[in-house]
């Protein structure tokens, strides 16, 4: 009956994707710029602000630290998101390749330490891969956004992998759920988001509902408790970042540009998330969350 069961703190991303994959048949693949807007506010106000918290996972390893070295991590932090957009100024194609990598090693510590290094790199894999399986016409449009000049043989990678990926997830899942592992219902109800839904629409529901919260849950386990002024400068992370960037897209007038709206977005979720991934490596890589 474990394999059934489903945590409670991913029940409303199992909810919604069940929805989601109801309703596909009414959902264009390449989102109009109304609907393009909406999954960009599910990100930038679900999604994002979970690395806004940084500064309490960086407290349980500067907690007596001096205001220099405070210092010292906040500029280091800053210089390695200028470094990421300053590598998509200068090659796109390969901060592309960095960004992709990086999310699907990231994405994979989702699942608990106790799962094994192969089925967690599946399913980091699976998150980047999958939609490409039956979108791979808007998968590769998004791509290209990101980075225009990608060399169409490594594009055309993606969809070669899209498959093998989905065969492997589909019979680790099956084996799961024959022998009764704990929580394999969430995973099923993602590899069907993945592969129905349109490509940012499936990366809004895991990214907010999945990654996010889970996140959250491993820095709980991990420090305890949450020193408040912390707490209050992710606050203000989390504030100024969406701030920043609802500004810019205001000025940028996004109903003219939706397709600039999502090169930011991902630029600037690549950014994040370098010294965001570093950080959480170093600190919360074994950290035994439930899940």
């Amino acid at each position: 009956m474990q394999a059934w069961r489903v945590p409670v703190i991913l029940r409303p991303f199992c909810g919604v994707a069940v929805l989601c994959c109801l309703s596909v048949g009414w959902m264009p693949t390449s989102l109009p710029p109304d609907l393009t807007w909406a999954v960009v506010l599910l990100v930038l106000f679900l999604g994002v602000p979970h690395g806004a918290l940084d500064p309490v996972l960086a407290g349980g390893w500067l907690r007596d630290a001096t205001p220099r070295r405070w210092a010292a991590f906040l500029v280091t932090y800053c210089l390695l998101a200028a470094a990421a957009v300053a590598l998509w100024w200068w090659s796109p194609a390969l901060f592309l390749l960095g960004f992709l990598l990086m999310s699907a090693h990231h994405f994979s510590e989702d699942l608990p330490a106790s799962s094994g290094s192969p089925r967690r790199l599946l399913h980091g894999a699976s998150v980047i891969l999958l939609p490409a399986l039956l979108h791979d016409a808007e998968m590769i449009r998004l791509l290209l956004l990101i980075a225009p000049q990608t060399p169409p043989l490594a594009l055309q990678a993606l969809q070669w992998l899209a498959l093998p990926c989905a065969l492997l997830a589909l019979f680790e899942a099956g084996m799961a759920l024959r022998a009764g592992s704990a929580n394999v219902l969430p995973r099923i109800f993602l590899l069907c988001a993945l592969v129905l839904l349109p490509p940012l629409v499936s990366f809004a529901l895991y990214f907010c509902l999945w990654h996010a919260p889970l996140h959250v849950l491993r820095l709980r386990e991990r420090i305890t408790p949450w020193p408040a002024p912390l707490v209050a400068a992710s606050l203000v992370c989390a504030v100024l970042t969406v701030g920043a960037a609802a500004a810019g897209w205001w000025w940028l007038d996004w109903q003219a540009f939706p397709a600039l709206v999502v090169t930011s977005l991902f630029v600037g979720l690549g950014a994040l998330t370098l010294p965001h991934w570093l950080l959480v490596r170093h600190f919360l890589k074994d950290t035994p969350h439930a899940q």
